[in-house]
């Protein structure tokens, strides 16, 4: 993009990020590319247009090879994202331990777990 920017912008830009991505939106979109383009435009003069091309080419390049990887990743253990939404919706067979948001509920044993104390 051609931006000449002194080496200390990449720690301004960080800290405007990170407020950025802490604002809860759909895979950071909106938020991040928002505090991108107002650390750019405000803080070193840059164009609207140059500043928001490069926030979306940032989001871009570091969500994308993760993506990749990922869809590799399951390709690879023979997965589709159909098995994987239906096994997180089947509930726990008895005597599993469920998994997800309930999972920090389950005890397993607690007579066990309360002689391990005495």
């Amino acid at each position: 993009f051609g931006l000449a920017l002194p080496f200390h912008s990449t720690f301004l830009l960080i800290a405007f990020l990170t407020v950025g991505v802490a604002v809860p939106t759909p895979g950071t979109v909106g938020g991040f590319h928002e505090a991108y383009l107002l650390a750019l435009t405000q803080a070193f003069g840059v164009s609207r247009d140059t500043a928001a091309a490069a926030g979306i080419a940032s989001h871009a390049l570091t969500n994308l090879p993760v993506l990749v990887l990922g869809l590799a990743f399951l390709g690879r253990e023979g997965l589709t994202m159909g098995k994987v939404a239906k096994m997180t919706d089947e509930p726990p067979k008895s005597g599993e331990p469920p998994k997800g948001p309930d999972a920090s509920a389950y005890v397993a044993d607690v007579p066990a777990a309360e002689a391990s104390f005495k």
